[in-house]
């Protein structure tokens, strides 16, 4: 599988199965991508009012959706965790959303004992996100990703502060691929 983390659809290279976008992307870069790739399954969490939506694409259709929990200074949390679980396969692969600080709540150890039973042999977790420096900042992930490949598509700041890397981490919870500042990230699983 050939993912893209990238900040918008003029970063994505190639033809990606999967493509990530970060935490604040908007509705129309959503549907761009849809349009220009409609082959590639499109992950993004985008502000609709004062909340955030995380969502999974494929062919053009929402297959998840899931409203963010938590309330950070950019939008304000539901508060609840879905009623389904937010997990969809396609073709030889399980694929989980989290957005951003939901890695906090009892939904991320939900998506990932759903994509651990999965019969699918690519078992991947999708984190759309807008984090400060001070998360996942050591090279291996805590034991809670174990099996599954993590990937964190992190939101680019103009404004200086020091930010969380967009990565790819394997099943064993180590930081095989980083990108600093918003970098595009292209890998092959």
């Amino acid at each position: 599988m050939q993912l893209s983390l990238v900040q918008n659809v003029d970063d994505v290279e190639g033809y990606p199965d999967l493509i990530l976008f970060p935490e604040g992307v908007s509705g129309s870069e959503i549907a761009r991508a849809n349009t220009v790739f409609p082959k590639a399954v499109v992950v993004s969490a985008v502000a609709e009012g004062e909340h955030c939506i995380g969502s999974v694409f494929s062919g053009g259709v929402k297959r998840v959706t899931y409203p963010k929990i938590g309330t950070d200074g950019n939008t304000i949390g539901v508060g609840l965790e879905p009623e389904r679980t937010p997990t969809w396969s396609t073709g030889d692969t399980a694929i989980g959303i989290i957005i951003c600080m939901d890695v906090q709540t009892g939904l991320l150890q939900r998506v990932v004992a759903a994509l651990r039973r999965s019969s699918k042999p690519l078992k991947l977790l999708c984190i759309p996100a807008d984090m400060g420096a001070e998360w996942f900042n050591s090279p291996d992930l805590e034991p809670t990703f174990k099996d599954i490949w993590v990937a964190l598509c992190n939101l680019a700041r103009t404004d200086g502060s020091t930010r969380c890397d967009t990565f790819i981490a394997n099943p064993n919870g180590q930081k095989i691929c980083s990108k600093r500042d918003g970098a595009s990230l292209h890998f092959t699983l």
